[in-house]
């Protein structure tokens, strides 16, 4: 084979290849986003707003036979947490594209017994929360704690309410992350605890759970905790 030939043949891949990246492009451009991010979530738009924040990161598992829906589990980076706003946003863009979606340790909370909180998330996969009472007058008070509303990575969530709550509980982790488990929620001796009204309208009968402090009235209360002022 002369120079000549051997030139003239590596030309003619040289522009064959180049062809081929063209028509790539071009079908990459006009590729409808939602169903490459249906098809391949690590395109999906929802990244886009994650990857604002490069200190978090989540991570993906397709259904087996569906891989529209799945399953979403937020982790930490190594450079910090992922702020409750992010999240926030990261999950109504998940919600709004893959239906049904099932998240991992993240939680968006109303006003509510942390007995119940702690119940709802002992039924999912992630991070938990264990009550331990000293005895049966301890049950109603630490079940009806307060929390929420709020809204973030779960265990984000329980350093916010660890730290308001300090008087009155004490908590297992001073600061959760991505690799605590569970977190365990003691009351503190004597804690300044007050019984405040939350609704009305309840079943004035009927079985209650530790977290359903309901009178005889059908009004239903949580405990809050009043710190002691100094003197």
């Amino acid at each position: 084979m002369s120079a000549l030939e051997a030139l003239t043949r590596r030309q003619f891949s040289a522009i064959v290849f180049l062809a081929a990246v063209i028509v790539v492009g071009i079908c990459f451009f006009f590729t409808d986003d939602d169903v490459e991010c249906k098809s391949n979530p690590d395109i999906c738009p929802c990244s886009a707003i994650i990857q604002k924040d490069k200190r978090i990161g989540v991570k993906y598992v397709p259904h087996s036979k569906y891989p529209v829906t799945g399953e979403v589990e937020f982790v930490a980076g190594q450079k910090g947490l992922l702020t409750s706003e992010i999240a926030d946003k990261y999950v109504e863009c998940l919600q709004e594209i893959r239906k049904p979606i099932k998240l991992v340790n993240y939680a968006r909370l109303q006003t509510s017994p942390i007995g119940q909180v702690a119940h709802q998330w002992s039924r999912q996969k992630g991070f938990k929360i264990f009550l331990r009472q000293k005895n049966k007058n301890e049950v109603k008070d630490i079940n009806n704690l307060q929390i929420g509303p709020i809204s973030g990575l779960k265990w984000d969530i329980m350093n916010e309410w660890c730290a308001e709550m300090e008087q009155c509980v004490v908590c297992s982790e001073q600061e959760s992350n991505q690799e605590t488990v569970a977190v365990e929620v003691r009351l503190r001796s004597r804690a300044p605890l007050e019984r405040e009204l939350w609704s009305s309208g309840w079943p004035k009968t009927g079985t209650r759970k530790p977290w359903e402090d309901i009178d005889g009235k059908g009004d239903r209360y949580l405990r809050s905790c009043v710190p002691r002022t100094s003197q």
